[in-house]
Formats: C-alpha cells, structure tokens, sequence
C-alpha cells in the first residue's frame, strides 16, 4: 500500500485536490440501494463525482469505460446503476457520436433533485441546512423487479410515482425546513 508515513489533517483550504458529494444525493442514494448494491452505487457516484471534480464541472464527458475503471466496477454495471441513477434524479446523461455512427464519450450532468436546496452551507457544518426532501424509501422488492425485457423498470413503481409527487411539491415551495 502506498503512503507517505504520518498524515497532517486534510483541509479543503490548503489542499489542491478536493471532491466533495453532495449530502443530501449520498442519503438519497442509500435511501435507494441497500446491501451490495449500496456499495456499489456509492463507489459508482465516487467515480462520478471525481470526474466532475477532475472538470471542475457538474458537466463533463467520460466513457463507461473510464467509469468502469475508477470504480473497479464492470461496464455492464456501471450502464445499469447509471440507469438507475438517471431514474432517480441525481445523474442525466447525453449520448454523443460524430456522423451518427461513431460513438463518442457521453456527457454526464450530476443533478440536485431537490431546487429547494438553495442554503448556504453552515460554516462549521454543525447543522444541516437543506429541507426535509421528504424522499419516501423505494422498497428494495420494487426495485428489483424486472418486466419483460430484463430490464429494471422503476419509474413504474408506486414508490417512484409517490416521489416524483413529492419532489414536485418541493419545487412548487410546499417543502418544509429539516429538522434532522
């Protein structure tokens, strides 16, 4: 394993290179996936988030490929839980090609679900300062279920349909402060 002995206590003041997740996507996240899966996606939004950070942008391009690699996760997996991210509004995703027949690496958008986020962050953290997204927890047993076609189908769950409800609400102002 590589390192450098001791460590000094890390600051996003004085470091060069910092990546930070938005808290309220990370809770959503684990609200969503349980188990293995949690891992998975955790490490999946990790990748994410540094290449938007290596771009300094919530908006940048990356091959599956280079997901894949940072987080030791397979192609495959990394199409299916970006499907599920997409489904659940933290990631947006924009296939590119050239002439409509060579593919290029696709643009990625990292999302707020929530627009009522619009605090500033306290300055020591010590307390939360984003609304209670009132994000009702998809049952595991409904995620995994599959149509026909093999293919997870979430936006037709009552669970997802309960959500979109209640985001709506939020962007319409009927939120209510958190309390956590």
């Amino acid at each position: 394993m590589k390192g450098t002995g001791m460590g000094v206590l890390r600051s996003n003041k004085t470091s060069r290179r910092w990546c930070w997740q938005d808290k309220d996507i990370l809770s959503l996240i684990r609200e969503n996936f349980k188990g293995q899966r949690l891992t998975t996606s955790l490490a999946i939004y990790l990748s994410l988030t540094e290449l938007a950070s290596n771009n300094s942008s919530e908006k940048f391009t990356a091959y599956f490929s280079q997901i894949a690699k940072l987080s030791g996760k397979s192609i495959p997996t990394i199409k299916s839980y970006s499907n599920q991210f997409i489904k659940i509004g933290v990631l947006k995703k924009k296939n590119r090609k050239v002439n409509e027949k060579i593919n290029l690496s696709n643009q990625w958008f990292l999302l707020t679900p929530s627009v009522n986020n619009n605090y500033p962050t306290s300055v020591n953290n010590n307390h939360p300062t984003s609304v209670n997204n009132g994000y009702r927890q998809l049952e595991e047993n409904e995620l995994e279920k599959e149509d026909k076609n093999n293919v997870k189908d979430v936006l037709k769950t009552k669970s997802y349909q309960d959500l979109e409800k209640v985001v709506a609400r939020l962007r319409s102002g009927g939120g209510r402060t958190w309390q956590g």
